[in-house]
């Protein structure tokens, strides 16, 4: 088997190597210092020596050194100092009177004191020693005996014992690194060794009984502990190791049951990584948009979604950017998604950052809402047109109206509405029955679509009523009621024409009104009241006629104008009063709410119907006071009869809250300081909100519902069918009830398209598990024919119309 290289270090970087080559550096080093202490003592103790032999010798010729001064003989003197410096070491000799006069001096020859010296004779620097004796006789001082010594003499005679001496210490510290190395290599060297080889050769199995190095185990030194620490670690590695493959079995196991539960799901789902690849995508969503698997897994989103308009593209790419960044999830409500065949579809899609097999993904779930997009489609086209004659109904028109009162405005130019009814309309309608009846208005829609311009709007409010608007007539007013009179009587002439229907020759004749309008600051409703003055004044004068608005047809104008004064006395003079109108559970027969109705009590003209009172208290900017006093009141009332145990825990008291006083900064506190005054229960308080204050400002409207949903308040949506029916609101907001319209339950019963709308309606709050209120039930057949549809909660005249409080307290012991 071939061993790892990588396990084998270097030569040089072997520990034994170095062990080795460090014990032989450690004992030269130490070898040298040892022989330069044992050169430099030497030359010491030569030194010293040197200096005893040659006092020694100085002391045997004493007697002589002595006579020679004494008598003065030189001849003497040379001898004496010949034999004095016999030894080779001796080099020079003087001997010299105290007064430094020379008796007598010798020297050895200069090639003799300046031979080359071997061993470490050689390697002293300053080899020269002097010596000064004074020679004395009787403590008398009679001269000086001086001496030049060269130690190198004497230290070349013993330099070869201290070379031996070198190498002998050289050999032993050789072979006590050797030994040391022998010791080093097997008892610390090869354990390691074999620590490191088991260590590599070990494989991480999860087996914690796994042990290397098991001959080491009982040793008490630090090899022993280095086994013991490595099999700990090694342990470790395999418990963390087995607990890995655990964790990825049981997440392996996680998403196969995660990708089961997907497979299962309805909902289209589909994972990307951040770069935009496609990771994993359910059977649900590869169906639902046609795309293959094979070629879809692992391709780039942006190659499937070249069919979507770039618009869509980019409504998608930030919606993934928000949902990484943000890390919550991020709403789209709507995206079209175009197939190759052409065919589009329309998806809610959710998406959010996760983590999926190790890195960071986007999570998209989408929900196909074609069919509920053509739903709310055809809800809002039915509440925008007549669905019998297919023109634009009331709110449309009246939108409408207000832009064409603006271009008048603005451009200066006269316009026209038209508003008649037909003169014996109802006459046929009883007789011959209300599909007959229909079949006359789907006609006449026709004829006047028939004759006037491309650019004139022909809507039906109800009934035989129909109006028409005409806009950009001449900047001249004589003109202009020229045109609007010829465009007015080619109605007239048109409908005079005899219609066959089932074989029936039909002669209608229509009553028209005519109010003209540029720059005159009158609102749509006002416009549209002079056209209706005008066509009554028609009908009063005969019928099948043409009848032109005049300022004296003006006087509920006038009337208007007075109610609008009076609306500021009548809060402070408690002119308003509120009745109820009980709301009833069809299956139990038991009152289970009310809706709380202001009215006024006009001190001379009697009781006036909000209808008329309201829009004035909105122009005069009284609607909020108003609506503030509607609330305490409708609280005060409720509270004093749940205190005396009239209405139950479950009753439900329906305030309607206008736009201005629900905007209001603080209604959320007013409404619940109001509620803690009067001790009452949250829960028995439903606020009614209309659709067009939820469009306004959505945002600010869930806002404030959320605050007062949280202490108990109920909502419910008022007439609801009769707006913009944007169902998206529907879910985004804490609704608990919604209310159908009495304009669709009016004509249940002969008019299948209120049947499917009310149908739609009721289907629609079921989904979203919201109750249902059907106002204006005045017959027991629609009330028969809500109950088929599982509307059982009704209010209407049928059981009672809105009452004062005390006849409501009767109503609720009865």
């Amino acid at each position: 088997m071939l061993r790892d290289k990588s396990a084998i270090p270097q030569f040089s970087k072997r520990l034994s190597v170095r062990a080795i080559v460090a014990g032989i550096l450690i004992t030269l080093v130490t070898s040298g210092l040892v022989t330069v202490f044992q050169v430099i003592s030497s030359i010491n103790s030569n030194s010293k020596l040197l200096s005893s032999e040659i006092l020694a010798r100085v002391e045997t010729y004493r007697s002589d050194v002595t006579y020679a001064l004494i008598e003065g003989d030189a001849a003497a003197g040379i001898e004496v100092l010949k034999n004095i410096s016999a030894p080779p070491f001796v080099i020079r000799a003087g001997l010299y009177h105290n007064d430094d006069q020379t008796l007598a001096e010798t020297a050895k020859p200069a090639s003799f004191r300046n031979r080359n010296f071997t061993g470490i004779a050689d390697l002293v620097n300053n080899p020269i020693r002097e010596l000064t004796l004074a020679v004395t006789e009787q403590d008398q001082v009679l001269g000086y005996l001086k001496l030049e010594l060269d130690v190198r003499f004497r230290l070349e005679r013993i330099s070869s014992s201290i070379v031996h001496g070198m190498y002998l210490l050289l050999g032993q510290g050789v072979l006590i690194s050797c030994v040391l190395a022998y010791f080093y290599l097997r008892y610390l060297i090869k354990p390691i060794n074999e620590v490191a080889r088991q260590i590599k050769e070990s494989p991480i199995t999860g087996n914690t009984q796994t042990l290397i190095g098991e001959k080491h185990l009982s040793r008490d030194d630090e090899i022993g502990i280095l086994v013991r620490e490595a099999n700990r670690f090694i342990r470790l590695i395999n418990e963390t190791s087995s607990e890995k493959e655990s964790a990825l079995a049981a997440a392996d196991q996680s998403y196969k049951s995660i990708a089961d539960l997907l497979e299962s799901l309805p909902h289209f789902i589909n994972v990307k990584d951040t770069s935009g690849r496609l990771m994993l995508a359910n059977k649900s969503f590869l169906k639902a948009l046609k795309l293959n698997p094979e070629t879809y897994i692992g391709a780039d989103e942006d190659d499937f979604m070249t069919l979507i308009p770039e618009a869509t593209r980019k409504m998608v790419k930030e919606a993934d950017e928000d949902a990484l960044a943000l890390e919550i999830p991020v709403v789209l409500p709507e995206v079209e998604w175009k197939h190759a065949d052409g065919s589009y579809m329309a998806l809610e899609v959710r998406k959010i950052a996760i983590s999926y097999r190790g890195q960071k993904a986007i999570l998209s779930v989408a929900m196909d809402v074609t069919e509920r997009k053509e739903h709310q489609a055809r809800v809002q086209y039915l509440a925008y047109h007549d669905s019998l004659t297919g023109l634009p109904n009331r709110h449309l028109f009246l939108d409408r109206l207000d832009q064409a009162l603006l271009r008048a405005e603005r451009s200066g130019l006269y316009g026209a509405l038209i508003f008649f009814d037909l003169d014996n309309f109802k006459n046929y309608n009883d007789t011959r029955g209300h599909l007959f009846g229909d079949e006359i208005l789907a006609n006449i829609a026709s004829r006047l679509k028939e004759t006037v311009r491309s650019q004139d709007t022909v809507a039906r409010l109800g009934g035989d009523e129909f109006v028409v608007c005409m806009t950009e007539l001449s900047e001249d007013e004589q003109t202009a009621k020229t045109l609007g009179g010829e465009l007015a009587e080619r109605i007239v002439s048109n409908l005079r024409k005899p219609l066959m229907i089932e074989n029936f020759e039909v002669n209608i004749s229509a009553s028209l009104g005519i109010a003209y309008f540029n720059s005159y600051g009158l609102n749509a409703s006002e416009l549209l009241q002079h056209a209706d003055m005008a066509m009554y004044k028609a009908k009063d004068s005969g019928r099948n006629k043409v009848i032109v608005f005049e300022d004296k047809m003006a006087d509920a104008a006038n009337r208007l104008r007075q109610l609008k004064a009076d609306c500021k006395q009548a809060l402070a003079e408690e002119q308003f009063f509120l009745v109820f109108q009980p709301q009833i559970n069809s299956e139990t027969k038991q009152i289970i709410g009310a809706e709380a109705l202001i009215r006024w009590r006009h001190p001379e003209r009697g009781v006036i119907s909000p209808g008329e009172f309201i829009p004035l208290l909105e122009e005069a900017g009284l609607m909020t006071k108003v609506g503030q006093w509607v609330l305490k009141k409708s609280i005060e009332t409720t509270a004093d009869w749940h205190n005396q145990n009239l209405v139950h825990d479950g009753f439900k008291i329906s305030i309607n809250v206008s736009p201005q006083q629900f905007r209001q900064s603080g209604f959320a506190d007013e409404v619940q300081s109001i509620i803690h005054d009067y001790s009452l229960e949250a829960q028995l308080i439903n606020l009614e909100i209309t659709e067009s204050m939820i469009i306004d400002d959505i945002a600010h409207t869930a806002s404030s519902m959320n605050d007062l949903r949280n202490i108990g308040i109920n909502f419910s949506i008022d007439d609801f069918g009769t707006g913009y029916s944007n169902l998206n609101y529907l879910k985004q907001l804490p609704l608990d009830v919604i209310k159908v319209d009495q304009s669709f339950i009016r004509d249940l019963l002969n008019d299948q398209n209120s049947i499917a709308i009310v149908h739609t309606i009721l289907t629609m709050a079921k989904q979203l598990k919201l109750t249902t209120i059907a106002e204006g039930v005045e017959t027991n057949e629609q009330l028969l024919e809500l109950k088929k549809m599982g509307c059982h909660v009704y209010q209407g005249y049928l059981y009672s119309p809105p009452v004062e409080a005390e006849r409501f307290q009767q109503l609720l012991t009865d």
